[in-house]
């Protein structure tokens, strides 16, 4: 595994750890698709059909991690995962609704 495959799987797992409300896991939109994000046990569930899972080693786990990127709300602090393509004003709180802001900062 690689330093930066390990540096993003570990920062979704920091992220959702120290959200201080209830934990609600953040959902990855991808290639039209929802995965519930869960970094406890480093995989992706699928939305609409739970049985679908992607574990964060495999090949497509890979691709998806490291083809996204992990914000905060600046509200509620709720992480959110999103594609690198999807720009911040286009990501919506999970929790509570606000759209995150134009010039919020990504981690690169």
């Amino acid at each position: 595994m690689d330093d930066r495959h390990t540096q993003l799987v570990e920062r979704i797992q920091r992220a959702i750890e120290s959200c201080a409300l209830p934990r609600l896991l953040p959902v990855l939109e991808w290639r039209g698709e929802e995965y519930v994000v869960d970094g406890r046990l480093r995989e992706f569930r699928a939305v609409t059909n739970p049985g679908v899972v992607i574990g964060f080693e495999t090949p497509a786990g890979r691709e998806m991690i490291d083809g996204s990127y992990v914000m905060r709300c600046p509200t509620c602090r709720q992480p959110a995962v999103s594609p690198v393509e999807v720009q911040p004003q286009n990501i919506k709180c999970r929790r509570c609704g606000r759209r995150f802001p134009r010039n919020a900062d990504r981690p690169g």
